[in-house]
Order: C-alpha cells, then sequence, then structure tokens
C-alpha cells in the first residue's frame, strides 16, 4: 500500500476517523430463521453499506460488503412463512451462478422493514442527500417510515 508523501499521519487519522463516521453504526439488522436456516444468514444496513453475511458452518462465515452506491436496487420476494431480502449490484458478480446476493428465510416484516430503509437509503443517496448528521435510530425510523409503500386506493 502506497501513501501520499505529502499527507500526514495527523491527517491520515482524521481520514480514517471521518470513514468510520461515515460507515456508523448498524442502521438495521436482519437474520435468517433458525432451525430453517442452520446457521442463520445475516444482512446489516449501515449508511453507506449494506453487509450480507453468509454462515456455512460453524465458526465459518462470509463477508460480502457492498457499498450502496454500488446496489442499484432491492427486492423483497414473501411467501407464507417467510420473506427473501435480494439486491441488484451494479456490474459486480459474487456467486458462481451470477446470482445477485440474497437471503432466505427471514421474518416477513422484518425484511419489509430492511427493503424499506434499503430503498429510502439509495433514494437518498441517488438525491445526493447526506444524512450523516442525524443520528442513527431516528434515522433509522426516518428510513422506513419513507420507504414504505404507499396506498393509492
Amino acid at each position: 500500500m502506497t501513501t501520499n508523501p505529502t499527507i500526514t499521519r495527523n491527517e491520515q487519522a482524521a481520514a480514517v476517523d471521518e470513514l468510520e463516521k461515515d460507515i456508523g453504526q448498524p442502521l438495521y439488522t436482519v437474520s435468517a430463521v433458525f432451525p430453517f436456516d442452520l446457521f442463520p444468514d445475516k444482512i446489516i444496513i449501515y449508511r453507506k453499506r449494506v453487509d450480507f453475511i453468509y454462515r456455512h458452518f460453524f465458526w465459518v462465515e462470509e463477508i460480502i460488503p457492498i457499498m450502496l452506491e454500488d446496489i442499484i436496487s432491492s427486492r423483497v420476494s414473501i411467501s407464507i412463512l417467510f420473506a427473501s431480502l435480494e439486491v441488484e449490484v451494479k456490474g459486480l458478480t459474487f456467486l458462481p451462478n451470477s446470482l445477485p446476493p440474497f437471503v432466505n428465510f427471514l421474518p416477513i416484516e422484518k425484511a419489509k422493514e430492511a427493503n424499506q430503509i434499503l430503498t429510502s437509503l439509495l433514494a437518498a443517496n441517488n438525491e445526493g442527500l447526506d444524512a450523516d448528521q442525524l443520528p442513527d435510530k431516528p434515522l433509522a425510523d426516518k428510513l422506513q417510515e419513507i420507504g414504505k409503500p404507499q396506498d393509492l386506493g
């Protein structure tokens, strides 16, 4: 890794602190339901990225972080008992069969809430809005409210 010699250590430390502030604490987390998923997968939504965590076996996991600007859209599929959340990513393939990142066996309401927050974050990102000044909890609640589907009838 090369560094810019004109940047001081203090400036580098400040840049790392700013990056940490940008990512922040998780806004929302949703996990697959045990025992339908023996090693429950998880989705964690941050201000600037979404982590897909796949658990394959005891103490074995794969973490796929996706930056918000690389996400095109998100989608929830609902069945009788569970839901799946999937994101479409720009020009990236993560799995051998080129499926987009997804997690199955999610509680229906939690999957809907995660999708609402993700949809709102994507819309805000596309509009160039900066929500970094808002605390995490009110921001998550507001994003969930904005992302709710509107009844037209």
